[in-house]
This record gives C-alpha cells, sequence and structure tokens, in this order.
C-alpha cells in the first residue's frame, strides 16, 4: 500500500459464479495494470459508486496479486460503498480510504453550497499520492486533469457513469484516458467516430451498474401501497436541457389533481446537489401520501430504487431512463425546448416512447402508454403493467412505426422499425446491444 494512507476495510464480496461481463471486464484491467496497485477514485459523486464499486470486487477476486481499493473525498461514500458491498456476501476484503479536504477547503465548500467545485482543488491536493498509483478507475472526467498536475505514471481508466444519448456522454476529455469502458457498442462506434476511443484501449462491457441493481431489486417494497401505475418523474438537472425549471410545479399539481397514477419526483442527484435547505421544503412540501413521493436526491434516488419500481417513465435527457428500461416499460419524454430531436443522436432515447411539446398533454400520454402496456401484460400472460416485451407507439416524425424491445433475460437490446420494414423508421432508426453485467 502507497505510504500515507490510513486503510478502513469493508468486506465485499464479488457474485459466485460472477457475471461473465464483470470477469471479463476485470481481465481487461488486469491487462492494462503493471503493477497491480488499482485506485478506484471517487471525488464527491455519490452516484457513481454503482457504476465503479462491482468492478472492484470482481478485480479483488479475479488475480490475488491485483491490489484495488476506493479512494473517497466525501465520508459520506464509505456507506454508499458499504451498500454495494452488501449485495455480494462472501468476498475478500477492498480497503476504503477517506481523504480528507483541507480544513479552508471545507469552509469554502459550506459557504458556498458549490462542493463539486472543489475535485480540481482536491486533486490537486492529493497528486503526490495518486502518483504511487498504476492505475487510477473513475466515472468522471474531471480527473483527467492529473496529467497537468504532473500525475503521468498511473494508467488513467474511465468507467462512464449512465449509458445515455446526450452529448456531454461524448466528453472531448474521453480521449485522454488509457483505456475506456463503454457500456455498448452503439456508443463505442460514436467514441470511435469521434475519436475519443482507439483499437486496443477500450472495451465493451455492457452495464456494470444492472449487476447491482438486479441484486438489490430481489429485495425491494413497492413503492405504494395501492393498485394505480406509478410514473416516475426524472428531469435532468442542466438548465439547458431540463423540463423541471419550467414545468416541474405545473406537472406535479396536475398528478395532484388525478387519481389514475402515483408519481415519483425523483430529478438527477445534482439538480438540488448545492440547493438550500430552505429550497428543498418548498419542494417536498408538495408530496401526498400515498400519490406523490418526492426525493430530491437521497441514497434512493441513486440506486434505481425508482427505475426498477416504477411503470412508466417520464423525463427528458437524463441517462437514467436506459436503467428504467433494464425491464422494458413505456416511457413519455417532455421536449421543453422544442427540439427537432428525430434525427439527432443526442436524442436517440426518445424514440424508445412517446414525445410530448407541451406539460398539458402528459397525462393524456400517460393514459395512451399506460394502456398499451396492460394490453402488452395481458397478452404476455403476466398479471402487472410490466410485460418482459412489448411495443409501444413510436413518436417519430409522422407517427409511423413501433418499438419493440427484448427483456433482460437475453441482454438489453432495441430495435426500431418502421412502416417500411428492414430495422429503418422511427426518424432514422437506432440499433443497441448492451448486454448487462
Amino acid at each position: 500500500m502507497p505510504s500515507g494512507m490510513r486503510r478502513a476495510n469493508i468486506q465485499v464480496m464479488p457474485p459466485s459464479p460472477m457475471p461473465l461481463s464483470v470477469t471479463q471486464l476485470a481481465t481487461q484491467l488486469g491487462a492494462h495494470v503493471d503493477q497491480r496497485q488499482v485506485a478506484f477514485l471517487l471525488i464527491c459523486e455519490a452516484q457513481h459508486v454503482a457504476h465503479c464499486a462491482p468492478v472492484a470486487f470482481a478485480l479483488a477476486a479475479a488475480d490475488a496479486s491485483l491490489r484495488p481499493w476506493f479512494l473517497v473525498t466525501d465520508p459520506a461514500l464509505v456507506a454508499v460503498i458499504a451498500r454495494v458491498a452488501d449485495c455480494y456476501p462472501g468476498a475478500a476484503s477492498v480497503p476504503v480510504t477517506v481523504l480528507p479536504a483541507p480544513g479552508w477547503m471545507q469552509l469554502l465548500a459550506a459557504a458556498s453550497h458549490r462542493r463539486r467545485s472543489y475535485k480540481a482543488i482536491a486533486l490537486f491536493q492529493y497528486r503526490r499520492l495518486l502518483q504511487r498509483f498504476d492505475a487510477i478507475v473513475v466515472a468522471e472526467r474531471t480527473s483527467t486533469i492529473l496529467r497537468r498536475f504532473g500525475v503521468d505514471h498511473p494508467r488513467l481508466i474511465h468507467i462512464p457513469h449512465g449509458a445515455g444519448d446526450r452529448k456531454q456522454g461524448f466528453d472531448p476529455r474521453i480521449r485522454h484516458f488509457d483505456l475506456t469502458i463503454v457500456g455498448g457498442h452503439k456508443d463505442a462506434t460514436r467514441m470511435l467516430d469521434l475519436g475519443l476511443i482507439r483499437a486496443g484501449h477500450y472495451a465493451v462491457s455492457g452495464y456494470i451498474k444492472r449487476d447491482f441493481v438486479k441484486r438489490l431489486a430481489q429485495a425491494r417494497r413497492p413503492l405504494f401501497d395501492n393498485h394505480r401505475p406509478t410514473v416516475l418523474y426524472n428531469p435532468h438537472f442542466d438548465r439547458r436541457l431540463s423540463s423541471w425549471f419550467a414545468h416541474g410545479r405545473e406537472l406535479i399539481r396536475q398528478f395532484a389533481d388525478q387519481d389514475r397514477f402515483n408519481l415519483v419526483v425523483a430529478p438527477h442527484v445534482r439538480l438540488f446537489a448545492d440547493a438550500s435547505v430552505r429550497a428543498r421544503r418548498r419542494w417536498q412540501a408538495l408530496a401526498i401520501a400515498g400519490k406523490i413521493l418526492i426525493d430530491l436526491g437521497s441514497e434512493r434516488s441513486i440506486d434505481a430504487s425508482y427505475t426498477t419500481g416504477a411503470d412508466i417513465y417520464l423525463g427528458d435527457v437524463s441517462s437514467q431512463v436506459y436503467e428504467f428500461l433494464m425491464q422494458p416499460r413505456p416511457c413519455v419524454f417532455l421536449n421543453r425546448f422544442a427540439v427537432d430531436w428525430a434525427n439527432d443522436p443526442n436524442y436517440a432515447h426518445w424514440r424508445l416512447g412517446e414525445v410530448v411539446e407541451r406539460p398539458d398533454q402528459t397525462l393524456a400520454a400517460l393514459t395512451r402508454t399506460s394502456a398499451v402496456a396492460a394490453v402488452s401484460a395481458v397478452a404476455g400472460g403476466r398479471g402487472t403493467g410490466r410485460a418482459r416485451s412489448g411495443r409501444w407507439p413510436c413518436a417519430a416524425a409522422g407517427g409511423g412505426g413501433d418499438y419493440r424491445i427484448s427483456g433482460p433475460r437475453t441482454g438489453f437490446s432495441q430495435m426500431i422499425k418502421g412502416p417500411g420494414g428492414g430495422g429503418r423508421g422511427c426518424g432514422g432508426g437506432v440499433s443497441q446491444n448492451l448486454r448487462g453485467a
């Protein structure tokens, strides 16, 4: 272990037998590490843990000479890692070390309510420590700045958090990583076309978080104690793309005035990360027991409690839609900015459901998708609104085409097929195969 580190153990265990994609990923990581000291660096962002932790556990089991451990800048992340560890009973110990922020940094973060602004400062503070590792695995791109800080010994390995189509997921900084773990062939093709990855320096693994999600879902309780379909409203945090700032309050009011659906409001955790207590309370006051649940950033908003527990997805550009679609169910998307999205690769996921332009169209769209899902469930012999495979209207130009998605038992795959057949239509078609961990 590098000197200067205080080691705290968490007992974690990889799955047995290990899913193939996780094992392959561990082998890929091992092939890119010379001296076997691998840091899983988590700087502030709790939502990144489930994307990295399963790999650390599998890596520890794959080769006794490998020495992975977590480095976290926020003590609260230790509990998040421990919760993931609980889903992998019986494995070897993986150390977790908290890298405390300097006092002046903590004061500035507390005063500004902008903790994430100090990620680069934290990286600079611990640059000498990080230089001692042989590989550093991260789920964000800020860490590429380590090269500018003189950290040139460790290989930088990137596991993107999320699996969406948004432009931000194809950040130019990705090209600075020595190895990138890509969630699917569609993403790999796009990254290759953009020059973000190159042959021999990337691996297609599947959606890593899925392994954790599947294990955690086995012990989950229903979100509501009634028989109404539950809608998950999951707006993005970026004001330039999100439906929240213009339509959030109006959508909650509409759900309060009806009795057909339950509603879970669970924005991307970054939307309220810097909000004041007063601002949070104003929004949470809109919750209605047994009908509207509002979660502005608890652990349940990052562990797929809502994406696995809801019946219908309502959102805009968040990549969490792909977590929702690990079990095929209907989606509705809000086109807040009247985007010409049909042929835009940044909005490919909008081909997987109905797109509405105004908030007053939302309940009608949800009613349509709920009815179609119910028919699919009956046809498939299931007694709920969650069919293992289903067909829903595709909001393509002209409204033509249909959509079919295979169930998670055969992997995560999507096919858009238009009126002419042949796998095209719906504004150009999209094909994706993401085999989960």
